[in-house]
């Protein structure tokens, strides 16, 4: 996959005018090392840091002048950056001591000896720390030329795009034109007859043929068997959907893309090497790799996108039609790029009336293909489309954007701008193209990382694995730079960004950079890695072999698991060499914002300390609190988790359990009494009840016979006599199935011995019985 994005971004890169950069490299100095100065020498860093202040405030430098004393700064910087910490061992073993002595009064020591060790203490510290305090000013300034530096670039780089140039269709300018056309076309016969002439004169002519023989016989083997064999394997028909089968038929597609570039990458390496040629020749050989890659990136791109079979839709869901039209335009913009990498070479090299002139047909014809393919990119797919993107916003996007730089950039070069349309027009078919390979790449990489496949659920919705997306999201990360080299943000720019990223950020005394964040999440996650593993070893291993109880054994496993969480999370700050004392001021801010807007959590969190150290209910207890009554599941440092008998849980804050009344019928027994209300008809005959109820009683299973069961006459209601069956039961969490079974047999029992079960009965008394006949007459 590396291979596979290099290539790419380098086919898509090439596109420059390698040629004239070679050329003027070569006719430049080289630049002097700075690794030859040394870092205790300041009068070089003085005369380095003079030189570049004076290019900064006369701006009178040329581009090479300011890349050279760019990349001198640099250096000195980086150097800088090292001499910070200087002595950093030995004033940390100062700072110690001094310490050590306590703090100094404000009217001073008064033991003579401590002040004296005081001060040649203090004395120490200073000089110590004057090579630290030189570096870091030499550093702030060093950063702040660099900053001018850059500023001064970015300037030039927007004024040459915004430079008028002539107007291309003026006819006044194409006689200069075609004087600097016979000029360029004088001097590319110039380099032909000194590349024949170079190698006829070489004295190791037939090694040289024979080694561009060998390149040239490689090259077609790529091209032909190899690319054949390819395209055949990647055509046949899908064996299975197993990982191994899938990674196979990914690797075929990724090889036959990768194959053709790496074809005419050799065979342009040989020609580099075997034929002896100057910077202009060099320049062409180079754009030709970058118009051969853009071919077979427009093909490859073109296969995955608008496939020219009857039976495949694509990864947009066009139709024939569309498919057909998204080719032609795709392959035209191709050869448009191709075309311009290489005249772009001879048409830097001349003048600028030149430039703009052989410019303004490529936007043109570049502007019609890209109204063309943003049309494509705006039609709605088919209906009966199963494509993941065919209905994305991003296409959507793509092509308004397509139909509006085709618009524009052709408006551009004919009011006399014409790096400005091309500017705009080159890097959007580039950033296309990188959009174009991402979505591919996603399709041909999901297979491979989604196993198991993701299962349809019976809502329609589809549940896949997280890795795919986090790959995808690295390669999008990956490609950002490249998108903004594209776009003419400069190299140097964006190692400066890299370098400010990797210097990190400053909380208090602490600088946390992206090696101690990344430390810190590999310590941590190597703690709690091992942190699960035992927790696990003691709950399925070390646990079961002990005489705790079930409830002890959950506390002891999740207690543990917290203080390893909080052992792996100090012990990645001490490695990562993030200092915590440096933090109190935030810990200050944090506790306040506790205090005030987070004392319910802290509660709650104390709570649940107190249940796992105290265990006055344990998981698997049946509990009664706030009007539920259900099983304890779970116990979090937050809450607790109740099962209720209607299988629903119900989520307790842990400050509940700790200060309101729970009631816990499980607690150290399974031993619980059950009391059952039996209502029987006045007139019954109360001892043959109270007989019968207690037989039923000892009956029962589940009722224990020491203590013996208990029944009891508890009133006399107003429309029965009130009986109460009091028994202890083996187990308590069966106290509903038998009440259920004592009822069943008491209304049996009742029948059988003529015992009534009284319902509640009212006598309706008319007061004025006389009145109400009179009123219905």
């Amino acid at each position: 996959m590396i291979i596979f994005r290099a290539l790419l971004a380098a086919a898509l890169l090439a596109v420059a005018p390698i040629g004239v950069a070679a050329q003027q490299v070569e006719q430049q100095p080289e630049i002097t090392p700075v690794a030859d100065q040394t870092i205790d020498d300041p009068a070089s860093w003085e005369r380095v840091a003079a030189r570049a202040e004076t290019i900064g405030e006369t701006g009178n430098g040329s581009s090479f002048a300011l890349r050279n004393i760019r990349l001198e700064l640099v250096e000195w910087r980086a150097k800088h950056r090292l001499e910070m910490s200087t002595n950093a061992g030995r004033l940390s073993t100062l700072d110690a001591q001094i310490a050590a002595l306590g703090p100094e009064p404000d009217t001073g020591d008064a033991d003579p000896i401590v002040a004296a060790l005081r001060a040649k203490l203090m004395r120490e510290q200073n000089r110590l720390m004057q090579p630290q305090i030189i570096a870091q000013e030499a550093f702030a300034r060093a950063d702040g030329l660099i900053s001018e530096i850059d500023r001064l670039t970015r300037a030039r780089d927007t004024n040459g795009l915004l430079v008028k140039g002539p107007i291309p269709i003026d006819p006044s300018n194409w006689g200069h034109a075609i004087k600097d056309f016979s000029a360029t076309g004088a001097a590319l016969r110039k380099e032909a007859n000194t590349i024949v002439a170079g190698l006829l004169t070489t004295p190791n002519l037939f090694a040289r043929l024979i080694g561009l023989l060998v390149g040239a016989c490689f090259c077609g083997l790529l091209f032909g068997p190899v690319w054949s064999l390819l395209i055949d394997l990647k055509s046949r028909p899908r064996r299975g959907e197993a990982p191994l089968d899938v990674i196979l038929r990914v690797s075929i597609a990724l090889a036959a893309f990768l194959v053709p570039i790496l074809a005419i990458f050799v065979i342009c390496y040989t020609v580099v090497s075997v034929i002896p040629m100057g910077a202009l020749g060099r320049g062409m050989v180079q754009c030709g790799f970058a118009a051969g890659s853009f071919l077979v990136v427009a093909r490859w791109l073109s296969a995955r996108f608008f496939p020219t079979g009857p039976d495949t839709e694509g990864l947009l869901g066009f139709d024939g039609p569309s498919r057909r039209q998204g080719r032609r335009a795709t392959y035209g913009l191709a050869w448009v790029l191709a075309i311009w990498a290489v005249v772009s070479i001879l048409v830097d090299a001349s003048t600028t009336v030149l430039a703009d002139l052989f410019r303004f047909p490529f936007v043109v014809i570049a502007c019609v293909l890209l109204w063309r393919l943003g049309r494509v990119l705006r039609t709605a797919p088919q209906d009966t489309s199963t494509q993941v993107f065919k209905s994305g916003y991003l296409r959507a996007l793509f092509g308004r954007l397509a139909m509006l730089i085709a618009i524009a950039a052709p408006l551009t070069a004919l009011l006399g701008y014409g790096v400005l349309a091309w500017a705009i027009t080159e890097p959007f078919l580039m950033t296309l193209a990188i959009v174009g390979g991402l979505a591919s790449l996603q399709v041909l990489i999901y297979p491979v990382t989604a196993n198991p496949p993701p299962q349809v659920m019976a809502d329609d919705t589809a549940t896949a694995p997280l890795f795919p997306v986090a790959l995808n999201f690295t390669a999008v990360l990956v490609s950002l730079p490249v998108i903004a080299l594209i776009w003419g943000v400069r190299p140097a720019e964006l190692t400066e960004v890299w370098t400010r990223i990797s210097a990190g950020f400053t909380v208090g005394e602490t600088t946390i950079s992206p090696r101690n964040f990344a430390t810190f999440i590999m310590v941590f996650l190597i703690g709690y890695g091992i942190t699960r593993f035992i927790k696990n070893t003691l709950r399925t291993t070390v646990m079961p072999r002990t005489r705790l109880d079930l409830g002890g054994q959950n506390a002891l496993i999740a207690g543990f698991g917290y203080l390893g969480i909080f052992v792996s999370a100090v012990l990645a700050f001490s490695i990562a060499g993030i200092d915590l004392s440096s933090l109190a001021i935030v810990a200050g801010a944090l506790s306040v914002g506790i205090g005030f807007g987070l004392q319910t959590i802290v509660s709650n969190f104390v709570s649940g300390i107190i249940l796992l150290i105290e265990r006055p209910i344990v998981e698997g207890d049946m509990i009664q609190v706030s009007g539920e009554m259900g099983y304890v599941r779970d116990i979090s440092v937050r809450s607790t988790r109740i099962e209720t008998f209607d299988r629903t849980d119900v989520i307790v804050p842990n400050s509940d359990l700790v200060s309101s009344k729970v009631v816990n019928w499980t607690r150290g027994s399974l031993v619980g009494r059950a009391i059952l209300k039996v209502g029987v008809a006045y007139g019954s005959d109360t001892k043959q009840v109270e007989t019968i109820l207690l037989d039923l009683a000892k009956a029962h299973p589940m009722v224990l016979l020491n203590p013996p069961p208990a029944v009891l006459l508890t009133g006399l209601g107003a429309d029965s006599i009130d009986f109460e069956i009091r028994a202890i039961l083996r187990d308590v969490n069966f106290v509903l199935s038998v009440k259920s079974d004592l009822l069943h047999e008491i209304i049996k029992k009742f029948a059988a011995e003529g015992i009534e079960i009284p319902f509640a009965q009212r006598d309706l008394w008319l007061r004025n019985p006389d009145v109400l006949k009179g009123e219905n007459k």
